[in-house]
């Protein structure tokens, strides 16, 4: 199917958003991004960057509604990534066309995420941070469909998350994408 294709079923699509039709169970998505099988992105990224990911599967379309980031430390301020220093490299959030390597979008081109704060570019004023007597929690909401619609990504296309920094002193991180999956010939029945 051709992006030309979607046109109609775009508006359609866009239409029952805005509606908050409920979606069946089995297609909500609620992923992890992964580095192959690993979900903790507190690695070390500074010699070799970790891509963390999520990639349509064959036959499916994903629309992409919400990222929920958590990232648990000691702390925790906004100067900081996490509790540890602020980065010299930063995370980069991009989309990648099935090919694997083609920009769709590039969502930190102009600033990676090298701070707390820097979340806010992304999710405005959802990045609450809660002080604990051990560990500090931040909580990211990057809620997409508040610019109007879902993110719609096609079969073989991914969702990236590019760790270029050491981040072992990290307790943890992770990040979440929320929304719609649906097999790619759902609009085609309709």
């Amino acid at each position: 199917m051709s992006i030309s294709d979607w046109t109609t079923e775009r508006q359609v699509w866009n239409g029952i958003f805005e509606l908050e039709c409920p979606t069946p169970a089995e297609n909500g998505l609620y992923e992890l991004l992964k580095d192959g099988s690993t979900t903790d992105m507190s690695v070390k990224g500074d010699v070799t960057p970790v891509v963390y990911k999520f990639t349509v599967p064959d036959d499916q379309i994903m629309f992409l509604s919400r990222c929920n980031i958590i990232i648990q430390d000691g702390g925790i301020s906004i100067t900081k990534f996490g509790g540890i220093g602020a980065l010299a490299n930063g995370l980069t959030v991009k989309a990648i066309d099935a090919d694997g390597t083609t920009v769709l979008k590039d969502y930190t081109k102009d600033i990676t995420i090298k701070k707390n704060n820097h979340f806010h570019l992304l999710a405005g004023v959802d990045v609450p941070i809660i002080s604990a007597a051990g560990d500090d929690a931040m909580n990211v909401r990057w809620t997409i469909r508040k610019k109007g619609s879902p993110i719609l990504f096609l079969a073989g296309q991914s969702f990236q998350v590019t760790v270029q920094d050491d981040l072992t002193d990290l307790t943890e991180m992770f990040w979440m994408l929320q929304g719609d999956i649906f097999d790619d010939g759902v609009f085609n029945d309709a």
